[in-house]
């Protein structure tokens, strides 16, 4: 249950040198309130100033001192943003975020935080032999725990954004992601296919352990919506 005035969603981009942007996307109604935004650790100390900016507009801060976050210390922060009217709190909501930089250079690869990367993962299915696609968060976990065992660092999602809690679970342990839009045999028709990306990219957007974007699979996909990924992720990660 949300209050009539609310924050729909936030799209947060947090990068290594401590610079960080929210875009709040609020209900209708709430052009006359305020959305302030702050950064704390997960035990609760706060790490940055309060930031305020009339309803509709970015909020942004630079902090100094963070901790980034990459594959060998995935160390993440929360993201609290709030909406207020005439000095009465409405609304709060929490994100998790990692400050990272993530970087395609043409003929040359992948660099996270200035540091060239290879990735050397493996497809994974949503799928369980006893529970079908019914997954716990125990098996997430225990999907990622084999992965990182068999000294692989990403996980393409074949084909098909993955439960929440396996992106939760990367986010914690460092694992590089390709997340996919689903495809079966053939391309989506463009006004479906428009649909199925924003509902994917506001979902996810804010995983710092998602490094790319993949717009359909081998059995279809349609370059029309190449550039929807980019309406909707304020990160603006490679499509692929």
């Amino acid at each position: 249950i949300k209050p009539q005035q609310h924050i729909q969603s936030v799209a947060i981009d947090a990068r290594v040198d401590g610079s960080l942007t929210v875009r709040p996307y609020l209900s209708d109604g709430s052009e006359a309130a305020q959305v302030s935004m702050y950064v704390e650790e997960l035990d609760g100390t706060r790490v940055s100033d309060i930031v305020t900016a009339p309803a509709g507009e970015d909020l942004r801060t630079q902090i100094s001192g963070i901790t980034p976050w990459n594959q060998e210390q995935p160390y993440l922060y929360r993201v609290v943003t709030e909406l207020k009217k005439d000095g009465r709190l409405l609304h709060r909501v929490s994100e998790k975020a990692g400050f990272r930089t993530v970087e395609f250079r043409p003929a040359d690869g992948f660099y996270l935080n200035g540091e060239r990367i290879t990735f050397k993962g493996v497809n994974r299915h949503c799928f369980w032999p006893e529970r079908g696609r019914t997954l716990s968060r125990q098996i997430s976990l225990a999907d990622a725990v084999l992965i990182t065992s068999m000294n692989m660092n990403a996980v393409r999602m074949a084909h098909y954004p993955p439960d929440k809690d396996f992106l939760e679970i990367f986010d914690s342990i460092g694992l590089l992601v390709i997340n996919e839009l689903c495809g079966w045999q053939k391309k989506y028709d463009t006004s479906t296919a428009r649909r199925l990306v924003k509902s994917m990219v506001e979902r996810d957007r804010n995983h710092p352990s998602i490094l790319l974007w993949a717009n359909g699979n081998e059995g279809g996909w349609n370059t029309d919506v190449d550039d929807d990924y980019l309406v909707y992720d304020l990160k603006q990660r490679v499509v692929m």
